[in-house]
């Protein structure tokens, strides 16, 4: 009788946590975006402070550090019904890291500010965990919760399994090691907590609304910093040089990763196309690779997703987001990365010739010509001047780029025809130059594509993999395979390594596009433009191991695979799939339907 009356009040206390954890809990107060904003300096707001109070890593920074990421979690698990508030502390956070740690650098420790910036894995923990926890909550009080199991998400676990056993299988652990640990789990993780996040269209229209929004005003600012700013900006009000450097003391960036030039980091700051000195657009982010693939998903998402922001609004909203696109499209070039470019060259074609396809015939809708057709110009030219060093009037094109308007720089100093040794006053552990050797962007692409091509022999060499860390530019090996994403996945993980990874990227796109097929409007729009934006990640990695970094890609991977959820149907078994039903309009409207089942 005891047992039995203590059963029932463990069963009640149980079930008013699950009524608790399940509950919608809007924040009172202002529009969702300014407590998204509040949200974001509550939580994270501290930690930059304490950092700046402490100076160096110490216990009390730990604890700080516990309570802060406990924070997160209690409010992600209170507002799982509602994720864009967590989505947008994750989108304000990573778009303004960077900005906000190369501001407290000079006053802070190395070690503190690689922690920092590390900090982020945290965020995208919490939000598989979160997920797997409320999908468990809410089953067990009988609703529809548990998404369908496609083949990427087995692609996904099959990969993140096999990537732990190549860890465990290496007795001896080294920061290279957990560096492409998590470099290589990450995505991976982004994507199964976009497939855990429940399924409410709204909600992912929110996040995405409010992502296109954060990604337009560092587009902003990036622009007065390249084009107004002079490039001293980086060097007296925000000291680039010491942030870099105490990444390099730290660790998390490879001794020879960059020199000093004309007080800059170089290769980050500034580029050499068609062996011309120019300077980069990084804005925010402090470098412009993941920079680059933000703003494409951005400009995709605000070009080809109307219902999104363009259908919304009179002639005023529509000119505003018409400078929108503008200043999108020409800040992504201005980050002279052709990762972004193409990207959105590769995706355009893709959403357009599946729309052609779809319909057969010259029927095929195009949005916004009269700035799609610009964009897509400008995005070539961009890809194409990064590119190569031989070109069409060739010399008209190197004089305009050596004109301080666009090169954003002064005459560089005489050459004497000798190598110039470091400075004595360069920052930390950078060396700095005076006259930039011979090189240009070209050379760093052939770099990028030999990267690929070798680590495809490594792979054959070794079909098991040389282990995690053994390639890439943060193993420390020279000479070793770098400068590709597949290129290092395949010489570390092997041949199951590369099948793998290259499986999940179309189990997605193929998902997304079978999500999309048989709809029409905005849930036939955002899947068929994430399926473009993965192709354009995936090629992207090919030849660059910045696509590796979730700083810029993580909303890729994540709005894929919520996306994925929105568009599937749930239930209260788990089933296997091999797609998502080629289905109409009803299956995204009935995920919110079946919330309140």
């Amino acid at each position: 009788m005891q047992r039995a009356t203590v059963y029932r009040a463990t069963s009640r206390s149980l079930s008013r946590v699950a009524d608790w954890l399940t509950a919608e809990r809007p924040l009172p107060g202002p529009p969702w975006p300014l407590n998204a904003v509040l949200l974001t300096l509550i939580t994270v707001g501290p930690l930059p402070l304490a950092a700046l109070v402490l100076e160096d890593v110490s216990p009390l920074f730990w604890l700080l550090l516990v309570a802060d990421l406990v924070l997160l979690f209690a409010i992600a698990l209170a507002t799982f019904r509602t994720p864009a508030q967590f989505i947008a502390v994750i989108i304000i956070w990573f778009a303004l890291q960077r900005l906000v740690i190369a501001l407290l650098a000079p006053h802070i420790s190395a070690d503190l500010v690689r922690l920092l910036l590390t900090y982020k894995e945290g965020f995208y923990l919490i939000l598989v965990t979160v997920g797997a926890i409320t999908v468990a909550v809410r089953h067990l009080r009988g609703e529809r919760a548990i998404p369908a199991l496609f083949a990427t998400d087995v692609v996904a676990i099959a990969f993140l399994g096999w990537l732990a056993v190549v860890f465990i299988s290496d007795p001896h652990t080294s920061t290279p090691e957990l560096t492409y640990l998590r470099r290589f789990a990450a995505p991976l993780l982004l994507y199964a907590g976009g497939r855990l996040l429940i399924a409410r269209t709204e909600q992912m229209v929110d996040s995405m609304r409010m992502f296109v929004a954060i990604a337009v005003g560092v587009a902003v600012f990036g622009l007065v910093e390249r084009f107004i700013l002079d490039i001293s900006f980086w060097r007296d009000t925000v000291d680039a040089t010491t942030f870099y450097g105490k990444q390099v003391e730290s660790g998390l960036l490879p001794q020879n990763w960059t020199v000093i030039y004309r007080g800059v980091p170089d290769g980050i700051f500034i580029a050499l196309p068609l062996q011309e000195p120019v300077r980069r657009l990084v804005s925010t982010y402090l470098e412009p690779t993941t920079l680059s693939g933000l703003l494409a998903l951005a400009l995709l998402l605000i070009v080809f997703v109307p219902d999104l922001a363009w259908n919304r609004g009179g002639p005023l909203l529509k000119t505003a987001i018409a400078a929108a696109i503008v200043a999108l499209g020409i800040a992504a070039m201005a980050t002279l990365s052709r990762g972004g470019m193409v990207t959105f060259v590769a995706a355009t074609a893709f959403v357009l010739g599946l729309r052609w396809i779809r319909r057969p015939g010259w029927t095929v809708s195009v949005p916004l010509p009269f700035l799609l057709a610009p964009l897509l110009v400008l995005m070539s030219l961009g890809a194409a001047l990064t590119s190569f060093d031989n070109l069409p009037a060739e010399g008209t094109v190197r004089d305009a780029l050596a004109t301080r308007a666009i090169s954003g720089l002064s005459d560089e100093p005489a050459s004497t025809g000798t190598t110039e040794p470091a400075s004595s006053d360069s920052a930390g552990p950078l060396q700095e130059i005076g006259v930039h050797p011979p090189g240009s962007t070209a050379d760093a692409a052939s770099k990028h594509l030999r990267g690929l091509t070798s680590g495809l022999e490594e792979m054959l060499t070794k079909p098991l993999g040389r282990g995690l860390g053994a390639t890439g530019n943060w193993s420390g090996t020279p000479g070793s395979t770098n400068e590709s994403t597949l290129g290092v996945i395949s010489a570390q993980l092997g041949i199951i390594g590369f099948v793998l990874y290259c499986a999940f990227f179309a189990a997605v796109i193929t998902g997304l596009v079978a999500a999309a097929w048989n709809r029409s409007g905005i849930w036939s729009d955002i899947p068929l433009v994430l399926a473009g934006a993965m192709l354009g990640l995936f090629i992207v990695s090919c030849v660059s191991e910045s696509a590796s970094g979730i700083l810029g890609n993580a909303f890729y991977v994540l709005f894929a695979g919520w996306a994925l959820s929105i568009t599937s149907a749930v239930s209260d078994r788990l089933s296997l799939r091999l797609l998502p039903e080629l289905t109409g309009d009803s299956a995204a409207s009935n995920a919110d339907a079946s919330l309140e089942s």
